[in-house]
């Protein structure tokens, strides 16, 4: 029942949900007891499942506590099933089951129904994004078009899909991309922050080395999941669809970095490099900017035209902007933290930084596109990033 919901809702990509990853995400998760799978919980109309969502299964780090905690993922309600208040019930069975439950990236319905169900909103994740190529222009022309239907109506987008095979499209891409790649190069010459000078030793699994860099990167933060050998051997080198290359940074010979990336997958997935991971000691700016500079020219070597990275702390994104990446995107999370852990003080949580990365939750999985979309690039122009009006004002 569920699998054909999931085609119906997920279309081309239904695939990288079902079954394998399923197997991946419950069965093979390390932090699901036994007794407690599968972390999914749906609503029926009859015979048809309506909605849906599940648990993603992780250890957090979050206030001096060591919790086995859940991101929210893969939920999602029919459109002829919604306004049926299906979403409210399936978020409050799926928070109940959990001490320490997280959805970074909610659509706003999820959203509304995570704060009526008590959920906070934590620190944000800013996403940025580095054009090596140009934007996919197909991908913007589609979206504006979307825009187009919606106030002119069915002829109006017959009218501007016309214009398609005379250059609109082209210089639709050409148009955004050149204002993109410009305002990346004013960004990366006011950087100057000149990478350290480290050795990056790719690895097959995760050892000893990294338990022990996480160990003393994890005093920095108020939450995190915990990245140690187990959590990011199950994540990136288990999974059933996505192969990640993954390296220790030493400097000396101590350990100090970690930095995880992907490439693309074959369509429908657009061709995005994704930094998962980019963490290091003391959260050193420079350290970060040797890693990520690394990960952009195994990319160029590739012919990847664009690449996203997640950032969570400010020298993440002054390392970031420093190589002429530009945001594009705010994730403000919503936690809930069970009643019943009352030694979290979830004040207190906001006091100090997070970790938080396109590696957490569903982030780096498989998408039909990592671009803005029209609407979002033309707020981008205008000064403004998508997500920013989620975070809470003082």
């Amino acid at each position: 029942m569920i699998a054909k919901a999931w085609e119906e809702a997920y279309g081309e990509i239904a695939r990288f949900k079902y079954p394998d990853r399923w197997r991946w995400n419950i069965l093979g998760n390390p932090y699901v007891d036994e007794e407690r799978r599968p972390l999914v919980w749906i609503a029926t109309d009859g015979e048809v499942v309506a909605a849906w969502t599940s648990a993603f299964a992780v250890p957090v780090e979050a206030g001096g506590e060591h919790i086995i905690g859940a991101h929210s993922v893969d939920t999602f309600t029919l459109p002829r099933f919604r306004k049926r208040g299906f979403g409210h019930i399936l978020q409050d069975e799926n928070r109940n089951a959990h001490e320490i439950f997280l959805a970074i990236d909610p659509s706003p319905a999820n959203r509304r129904n995570k704060y009526r169900i008590g959920g906070l909103p934590g620190k944000p994740l800013f996403t940025y994004l580095k054009l090596l190529g140009s934007l996919d222009g197909k991908i913007i022309y589609d979206s504006a078009l979307d825009v187009v239907r919606e106030y002119l109506g069915p002829r109006g987008k017959w009218f501007f899909s016309s214009l398609r095979g005379l250059g609109a499209e082209t210089g639709t891409g050409l148009f955004f991309s050149t204002g993109f790649r410009l305002r990346q190069w004013i960004q990366g010459r006011n950087g100057n922050l000149a990478g350290k000078n480290i050795t990056l030793r790719e690895v097959k699994e995760f050892g000893e080395d990294f338990d022990l860099l996480w160990k003393a990167v994890s005093q920095r933060y108020s939450f995190a999941v915990r990245r140690d050998s187990t959590y990011l051997n199950w994540k990136y080198a288990r999974h059933p669809h996505l192969s990640y290359r993954k390296f220790l940074a030493i400097e000396g010979e101590r350990p100090v970095g970690t930095l995880i990336y992907r490439f693309p997958m074959e369509p429908p997935e657009q061709k995005v490099g994704i930094i998962c991971e980019c963490f290091c000691m003391d959260d050193d700016p420079q350290l970060h900017a040797a890693l990520l500079a690394h990960a952009e020219t195994d990319f160029a070597s590739h012919g990847i035209p664009m690449i996203k990275c997640g950032a969570s702390t400010s020298n993440q994104e002054r390392a970031l902007c420093s190589l002429g990446f530009q945001k594009i995107d705010i994730d403000v999370p919503v936690v809930h933290v069970s009643p019943e852990r009352k030694r979290i003080d979830t004040a207190a949580l906001m006091e100090r930084e997070w970790l938080l990365s396109l590696g957490d939750s569903d982030l780096d999985q498989i998408r039909v596109s990592h671009q803005p979309t029209f609407v979002e690039s033309v707020r981008l122009f205008l000064g403004k990033t998508p997500g920013e009006e989620n975070i809470p004002h003082a």
